[in-house]
């Protein structure tokens, strides 16, 4: 009885290994398949690099424009303030010679 059970216990190990080699054959990949695989990933890995790199390009020349964006309104910020000061002066000036004109008559 003995040599039956053993003989049982081997003919399920050798079972369950059948079962484990033809679930591996029917789900795993081959090395065909995984370099195929691979140089799929690889080509869009190469492409999503190349979108980043145009995107960078892209971003550089912004924060450039940008930059001489905020130079110029800085730029045109004191002319402004300079010609309202200029403008005060005169003003004023305009003022006191009107002021003075003003009893003469």
């Amino acid at each position: 009885m003995e040599d039956n059970k053993t003989l049982q216990e081997i003919l399920e190990t050798v079972n369950s290994t059948f079962e484990t080699v033809n679930f591996i054959k029917d789900n795993a990949v081959t090395k065909d398949e995984f370099n195929e695989f691979k140089e799929e990933v690889n080509g869009r890995f190469d492409n999503l690099e190349s979108e980043l790199r145009s995107i960078r390009i892209e971003l550089i020349d912004i924060n450039r424009r940008l930059d001489q964006l905020e130079k110029r309104t800085k730029e045109d910020s004191d002319a402004h303030a300079s010609d309202i000061l200029e403008l005060r002066q005169r003003v004023q000036m305009l003022e006191r010679q009107v002021g003075q004109l003003q009893p003469a008559r």
